[in-house]
């Protein structure tokens, strides 16, 4: 069977407007993102800045609108005034579709997401012992330059308890825990 010639110019048009009309809405759609204020936080790429990466998006889309609408954290609320819904849908998707570059996200980004509670916690914990330790070599240096035979009937006179109670106070209340804040 023979394909007329007319059917045929009528398939390469739709084809090519289709095309055409195809790459000039994925622009429309890759210029949302890019046009957003999102891209401030998130990257050009989507791989994070300030803001985590949202890149290959995991989350389920009615957990995006929700972060979208609501906010989260440091980030703010956005109105459908400023970016619509169908819009919304159209960053999703672009979003969902970028490609994961792991080597793309920012080390400021991923030092951040290092710096939780936690690990704060077990960094100054390190540093209070690091400074024990120095203290404590400290007096320990310091006792036998004074010798400790020249310092026991000192120390007897005004009471070893006392002198201890002294010291306790003097190195871990005022210069480690910092009794006057």
């Amino acid at each position: 069977m023979k394909i007329p010639n007319s059917i045929k110019v009528a398939v390469f048009i739709v084809v090519v407007f289709g095309s055409a009309n195809a790459s000039a809405q994925s622009q429309k759609l890759k210029e949302i993102y890019e046009s957003s204020s999102c891209i401030g936080c998130h990257g050009s790429n989507g791989m994070g800045g300030l803001g985590p990466p949202v890149a290959a998006s995991q989350i389920p889309e009615l957990r995006f609108f929700e972060v979208v609408r609501k906010g989260k954290g440091m980030m703010p609320p956005t109105s459908a005034s400023e970016i619509s819904d169908e819009y919304l849908h159209a960053m999703y998707a672009e979003l969902k579709a970028k490609e994961w570059l792991p080597n793309e996200i920012p080390i400021s980004y991923k030092v951040g997401a290092l710096l939780t509670t936690k690990n704060i916690g077990h960094i100054f914990l390190l540093v209070f012992l690091i400074s024990f330790l120095f203290a404590i070599g400290g007096i320990i240096y310091w006792v036998r330059l004074a010798g400790l035979k020249f310092m026991m009937p000192a120390l007897k006179r005004f009471g070893l308890f006392k002198a201890f109670g002294i010291a306790f106070q003097s190195i871990i209340m005022d210069g480690l825990l910092v009794r006057s804040l």
